[in-house]
């Protein structure tokens, strides 16, 4: 690609603006609960001189790689912003030594601020964390970020007929393979000895079982939960199975779906935090073998979702999971005391309750929610999608409509908790699900509002 076409397809402002987004989200988050306590200047100095350095068990090794990885974001998105020419020129070299220069300043500068907020543990780790983190940041845009973004940029101009070809398809294959891999081995609490390894087994966490929920006091909740866990473990693969099937590896695809799953659990072993349990691997062959069989017969599935009435039960019963998920494992009704308390800290600073947890659980909490309702979304995107013929004002109406039937579930998850025991409602989560659900619509739009429709698909085309 020439040097003027790259410069004119590259979303450098739009890569600053996230790259920034991520350097003040950190800071936030490295803030929260927000609980400010005044200090002296020289007070302030003394302590951070004589900052100190915590043993790196493995039960803390989870929170300090978690710290590195939260820097990444700030350094690789910006240092895609800098890649304007697509090459590594010298100009480029110095911005990226620059950007790294400009995320060890930031991390040293959380690091220092969270003197004046108590509740926050400022340790040398946390700043060698996250300087290693600035440094690693940047290297990898040229490396992830650039081939990424050229597929991005030529999966947006794809006809519908050709989205899903084979070429398509095991480039697409490989993507979700490799982000299938990257959370499988998160937070990447290596165990380095036979000690850890014993720790491990001895929590439950080398199992057929995961261990979720089997101590909880109500058995419902705690076989809710695990249900949830599953079908979760499931559902991830049955992506990997349609596209595995569709990348013409008609022969090799069984193959591929009974030893992917393997392997994710043989990668996970070595993580401290991470459950090894071969139910998952069952599952994951449950969802791959589905997603094959639905692509095998993805003439019949286009010709049922044409159904207005079945893109409504899909979306009915989605709905209907999420409500149970989320409030299924209720114990008791709150009393007139706690409904009082509930109300006051639904309303306290933005995410300041994913604080009181480890860095990990909080974004696998907050990518759970979100991704729950990214389903919904999507559903709600496919059950809005017949009515684009319409005339416009009546599309506006339409879409506003089903935007406030998401509104509706995302307040009748989250209100209901402050009146249910032992739930924690946070007014935060409700900017999660709108949040998750507009990726979902808008990918379910990003794939379908393209030159070919559905129902030109022939079947010989999709069998291709």
């Amino acid at each position: 690609m020439k040097t003027s076409e790259a410069q004119a397809i590259h979303p450098a402002g739009k890569l600053l603006f996230l790259g920034i987004a991520a350097g003040l989200g950190l800071i936030y988050a490295s803030l929260i609960p927000l609980q400010y306590e005044p200090l002296g200047w020289e007070e302030t100095i003394d302590r951070f001189r004589g900052i100190r350095w915590l043993n790196l068990n493995v039960y803390r090794r989870a929170d300090w790689v978690a710290n590195g990885l939260a820097v990444l974001p700030f350094g690789f998105l910006l240092s895609g912003a800098a890649d304007r020419d697509h090459k590594l020129s010298v100009r480029y070299m110095i911005q990226i030594l620059g950007i790294m220069f400009s995320g060890m300043l930031l991390v040293v500068g959380i690091e220092f601020v969270q003197l004046w907020f108590p509740p926050r543990t400022v340790s040398g780790n946390d700043i060698a964390a996250g300087c290693v983190g600035s440094l690693i940041g940047p290297l990898l845009w040229p490396v992830v970020g650039r081939p990424c973004l050229a597929q991005w940029t030529r999966l947006k101009h794809l006809p519908k007929a050709e989205l899903l070809s084979p070429k398509t398809s095991r480039v697409l294959l490989v993507l979700y393979s490799g982000l299938l891999i990257t959370y499988s081995i998160m937070p990447l609490d290596l165990m380095f000895s036979m000690d850890e390894w014993q720790i491990k087994s001895q929590q439950g966490r080398f199992a057929w079982l995961p261990g979720i929920g089997i101590n909880a006091s109500n058995s419902f909740a705690g076989l809710l939960e695990l249900t949830a866990t599953l079908a979760l473990s499931s559902l991830r693969m049955i992506p990997f199975g349609v596209l595995a099937y569709r990348s013409k590896l008609t022969k090799l695809a069984p193959i591929f779906v009974i030893g992917f799953p393997i392997l994710l659990e043989v990668l996970q072993a070595p993580i401290f935090t991470r459950y090894t349990t071969f139910i998952d691997v069952l599952c994951g062959w449950t969802g791959g073998l589905l997603g094959l069989l639905l692509t095998a017969n993805w003439f019949r599935v286009i010709r049922l979702n044409q159904s207005k009435f079945f893109r409504t039960m899909l979306v009915m019963i989605c709905v209907l999971l999420i409500e149970l998920a989320f409030l299924g494992r209720y114990e008791r009704v709150c009393t007139t005391e706690e409904i009082t308390s509930n109300w006051q800290s639904f309303w306290a600073p933005p995410f300041s309750k994913y604080y009181y947890t480890t860095e990990f659980l909080a974004a696998s909490n907050f990518a759970g929610k979100a991704l729950t309702f990214a389903i919904l979304g999507f559903l709600v995107g496919n059950l809005r999608h017949d009515q684009r013929t319409s005339a416009k004002i009546g599309k506006q109406m339409q879409t506003i409509m089903y935007a406030g039937v998401v509104v509706l579930v995302a307040l009748c998850v989250e209100l209901p908790q402050i009146y249910l025991q032992p739930f924690i409602a946070d007014a935060s989560d409700i900017l999660i699900y709108l949040a998750g659900a507009a990726i979902g619509w808008m990918s379910h739009d990003f794939l379908m509002n393209r030159k070919t429709s559905n129902t030109q698909i022939l079947p010989k085309q999709l069998s291709a």
